[in-house]
């Protein structure tokens, strides 16, 4: 290990820093590498035995080791008439990897090597420069079954792109067949001058893994003037701290047998799986004197009390202010004794509405995208509960701030970063009533189904001034929305033309709860969703909540991207209906919205009509009907996907209905009807069919329900029950049989 360490250390000396004055070339450099890396001896590379446990795996991981040296101090910098102190860093990682080749997928895999081989982003300040250049190094030798050693030639490589400053490059590694081990290393070298982002600095790690890892090692160095972070979660072994010199510390994280990482359906890695995440900062006396109190850390709290404690004091409406539309549209609308007179849940559902429009509905050079992908923007929950919250106490309207995360990210006691947390408001009346500042079409009083059931922290604001704001807190649990309360209705009118083998569908559908949300963002056009809003809040025509330097040509850019839009309606209709039934539509003749759901609380509708291929087969002179499949695609799980290793973690509690309704074609009997009645109800939920006719006309009716937003890893057979029942039923078919009349 020390032997490594210092391999870093004079990585940095050597290549961060010009020897002799005179800098070395990339070639030059590349080959000191090869050497010092190639004849390093450590434990983690020794062996290259698989155990027999593991040689049906497609490959194996025999070592990995990830070594970091981070070094920051203050420099001093002539920038254009004046100068000062920055922040110079070197940065150098090594990452490393040894791996058994099992299998085609494997071989393909580790056949080649992609990286950016130089980026160079250094900025020139008239006589100065501030130097941001990282430069990629490669390294790779194959090992045949007679233990033959074949070092590949990274000169081979072959540049992908390359201008002036930035190179990409990739190298192929010839000669790589199954059962050879290839070992490969990515060096990188960074200097770096001024501040850094600290994502940049950043290293995040699960301790598991595509392929089983046999011996692993992640080794991060700092000198004693960079400021460390550091989280061990679910489980995950803290490092061994120890030294390498007087001026450096070192963190160790080592271990043997990296379990294999097995993808499962509806689960959150970050609640299950042991991680570890590690971040540095520095920043010299000057850069600290610019510096947001908003960065400041007290190492004798933890980091979840430094990120609350930074959070409270964004609380400051001179530091930072905010657009107080939400509470003058109410001051405007209503008189003081008027307003403290109405029911919260109307008034706060105004101010709640206020709040999208102002933040999803107002224009300007940079934000006139009407197309979909507008739908999907967020809104940042820490910024703007902290907005409303103000607003909140300054009308006096009682209310709590709900700390939270989502339940496929990590846990409260896990936060790390200032954004590994979100912020919801709670209204305190005569029933709780919530605010989530998040999409353009979450309403009033509903929580994203992502934080249903999780602990949060429940913050009550005290107002001292406009700048000052402290918290008392308590813990609380989410609460959790019922399978009735998310459901979707389906209703199918299936129709037969005279070729009988292309079918035609009319279907509404109808979208409640947590089960709209998706469809509402790919099927909603923005031009339409911003009249409602506007007819709903008496706003103003889109031109006046125009704002640029230039009106006209910003206003003229977004007619332009409205009516690329309205051109993509159709497209978005029949995508909705390809994932559906995991087909595209032959034809889509008709489809509209029937209500957006968006400015009141009813269902979202809409209708399409649309003919499809595949549902009937010909068999002589009778016809074979695959009715099942119009409940839409279902999984088929594998005999690998039977087995659980992580508790269910599904988006919400749900209803699903689907009404089927067709005439049989005349001249043909139907047969089969009976056998696709069924039904399954354990705790996880129901699935049931029941069919009835009607002469010539037949109806079915399905539902499938989970009762249930998780469950223990216990349950999975249970809720596999439900899945096989449900995939059986898309596999049904109905027979039209000649009566040869």
């Amino acid at each position: 290990m020390k032997f490594k360490l210092t391999f870093l250390l004079v990585l940095i000396c050597t290549f961060s820093f010009a020897q002799d004055n005179k800098a070395k070339t990339y070639k030059q450099k590349s080959d000191e590498l090869k050497q010092t890396i190639w004849q390093s001896n450590t434990d983690i590379f020794a062996s290259n035995a698989v155990p027999d446990k593991y040689k049906g795996e497609s490959a194996v991981v025999l070592g990995r080791s990830f070594e970091m040296q981070r070094t920051s101090n203050s420099k001093f910098k002539f920038m254009g008439l004046g100068g000062g102190n920055i922040t110079k860093t070197n940065r150098t990682t090594v990452f490393r990897e040894k791996v058994k080749i099992n299998d085609k997928a494997a071989l393909e895999s580790f056949s080649k090597l992609e990286y950016e081989k130089i980026v160079d982003r250094t900025q020139s300040f008239l006589f100065s420069n501030m130097k941001n250049k990282a430069e990629v190094f490669v390294g790779v030798k194959v090992i045949k079954a007679d233990g033959n050693e074949q070092i590949i030639n990274t000169d081979e490589e072959v540049l992908l792109s390359s201008n002036n400053k930035n190179q990409t490059a990739k190298l192929a590694i010839p000669g790589l067949q199954i059962g050879d081990i290839v070992d490969y290393y990515i060096c990188t070298i960074k200097l770096i001058e001024g501040l850094e982002d600290d994502e940049a600095n950043k290293y995040f790690f699960f301790l598991a893994d595509e392929y089983h890892v046999l011996k692993y090692s992640y080794v991060f160095q700092y000198n004693k003037k960079v400021r460390v972070n550091m989280l061990c979660a679910n489980g995950a072994a803290s490092p061994v701290e120890s030294s390498n010199g007087p001026e450096d510390i070192v963190y160790t994280f080592k271990g043997e047998n990296m379990p294999k990482l097995k993808e499962e359906v509806w689960s959150s890695w970050y609640k299950n799986i042991p991680y570890f995440t590690v971040s540095s900062n520095y920043r010299t006396k000057l850069e600290n004197l610019g510096a947001s109190p908003l960065d400041k850390f007290d190492n004798k709290k933890s980091i979840l009390e430094n990120r609350l404690y930074n959070y409270g004091k964004t609380f400051n409406a001179v530091l930072y202010p905010f657009d107080q539309s939400p509470q003058k549209k109410l001051e405007n609308k209503f008189k003081a004794k008027e307003l403290k007179s109405l029911p919260l849940d109307s008034t706060m559902k105004i101010f709640y509405d206020q709040w999208r429009y102002n933040t999803f509905f107002t224009y300007d050079d940079r934000n006139y995208e009407m197309g979909q992908r507008r739908n999907y923007w967020r809104a940042f929950s820490r910024y703007n509960a902290a907005a409303a919250c103000q607003m909140l106490c300054d009308m006096k309207i009682p209310h709590d701030l709900i700390v939270t995360t989502s339940k496929y990210s990590n846990t409260l006691e896990n936060v790390f970063d200032d954004t590994d947390f979100d912020v919801l408001l709670r209204i305190n009346g005569s029933k709780p009533l919530y605010m989530a500042f998040e999409r353009f079409n979450t309403r009033f009083n509903e929580l994203p189904s992502y934080y249903e059931g999780q602990k949060a922290l429940v913050l009550t604001p005290t107002r001292h001034s406009a700048k000052e704001y402290t918290f008392t807190s308590v813990e609380a649990t989410l609460p959790v929305s019922a399978a009735e309360h998310n459901k979707i209705d389906e209703s199918l009118v299936v129709n037969f033309p005279t070729d009988m083998q292309t079918i035609s569908v009319k279907r509404n559908v109808k979208q409640q709860g947590h089960m709209r949300l998706a469809d509402q963002l790919g099927l909603l056009l923005m031009e339409d969703t911003d009249a409602e809003m506007t007819k709903m809040l008496g706003g103003e025509e889109m031109k006046k909540r125009t704002t640029s330097y230039n009106v006209k040509q910003t206003y003229n850019n977004l007619m332009t991207s409205i009516a690329d839009a309205r051109k993509a309606v159709k497209d978005n209709f029949s995508e909705e209906i390809r994932v559906q039934y995991d087909q595209a539509p032959k034809e889509l003749s008709t489809y509209k919205i029937v209500n957006s759901g968006v400015t009141n609380t009813q269902p979202f509708e809409y209708e399409t009509t649309f003919t499809m291929d595949g549902f009937v087969k010909r068999a002589g002179s009778n016809y074979i009907f695959n009715v099942g499949k119009l409940i839409g695609t279902i999984n088929k799980f594998e005999q690998k996907d039977r087995t659980r290793e992580t508790d269910i973690v599904m988006p919400s509690a749900r209803t699903l209905n689907y009404q089927i309704a067709f005439d049989v074609p005349s001249g043909y009997d139907i047969k089969g009807l009976a056998d696709l009645n069924t039904e399954l109800t354990n705790e996880i939920g129901t699935f049931k069919v029941t069919s009835s006719s009607n002469a010539n006309k037949v109806t079915l009716n399905v539902s499938r329900k989970y009762a249930v937003s998780s469950a223990p890893k216990g349950k999975w057979n249970e809720l596999l029950a439900l899945l096989d029942a449900a995939y059986d039923f898309t596999e049904k078919k109905v027979l039209f049989e000649k009566t040869g009349k």
